[in-house]
């Protein structure tokens, strides 16, 4: 707050101090990232001053009572100035923290041509397994394909009775195998609760005679040939 209030009027929090106060990487240097419009400020000591003319309100959001950078903004900036697997992390913190908003990136995007962090943060999210609006239905559809493609029995729809066997288990081959579809975007894996939950459903799956079998949405939408591996060499096809 001292390093923005010393900047002036509208300058904000950015580039990785932002990013350490949205909890997307942490930040131990001595200095502190500002981005204002002002020009001709005189230099202080331990802060970084980026002249902006592009900010816009939208770019813009209070976190603990600081005005910095929004998130989407955050990652362009960030992109500018680390390597390409700091900014892949930086979006996937952003995803486990649910404040990953692909929309505002693609806006920002779209009128930040003349960044640096443009191409780094484009190339991201087209190669880093991060950004893809994925539903259920795509997973579930996609993997009732697979199934098939597997030659496995087919898959019973519903999930397991809670009462009985625990929810959540995804599909399950009348074979007594449970492939379990996972993924942290509106689900609960990514707490530690949510850790626990799962493991607990494993056991009781693995305890009723069911062989459980984890995949993520990412290799059942992307690389359906590993998910056809992986159940060849475990002798469920």
């Amino acid at each position: 707050m001292r390093a923005v209030l010393a900047s002036g009027r509208g300058a904000v929090l950015s580039f990785r101090s932002a990013a350490a106060l949205h909890g997307l990487r942490p930040d131990n240097r001595a200095v502190t990232d500002v981005t204002t419009a002002r020009t001709g400020l005189r230099p202080v000591n331990g802060i970084v001053r980026h002249e902006s003319q592009t900010l816009t309100p939208r770019d813009v959001m209070v976190v603990r009572r600081i005005p910095c950078t929004s998130v989407a903004r955050t990652l362009l900036d960030l992109a500018a100035v680390v390597d390409w697997q700091g900014v892949r992390r930086a979006c996937s913190q952003a995803e486990v923290l649910r404040v990953f908003d692909k929309r505002q990136i693609d806006d920002l995007l779209a009128r930040s041509n003349g960044h640096p962090g443009a191409p780094v943060l484009r190339d991201v999210l087209a190669r880093g397994r991060v950004g893809e609006a994925v539903t259920r239905n795509d997973v579930e559809e996609a993997f009732l394909v697979l199934c098939a493609r597997a030659r496995l029995d087919e898959p019973r729809v519903q999930p397991l009775d809670r009462a009985r066997r625990p929810r959540g288990a995804g599909r399950l081959p009348l074979a007594r195998q449970a492939a379990h579809r996972q993924g942290r975007r509106g689900g609960s894996h990514d707490t530690h609760t949510g850790f626990q939950e799962d493991r607990r459903r494993d056991q009781a799956l693995m305890a009723a005679g069911y062989r459980v079998v984890r995949f993520t949405w990412w290799q059942v939408l992307h690389a359906p040939g590993e998910v056809l591996a992986i159940l060849a060499k475990l002798h469920l096809t």
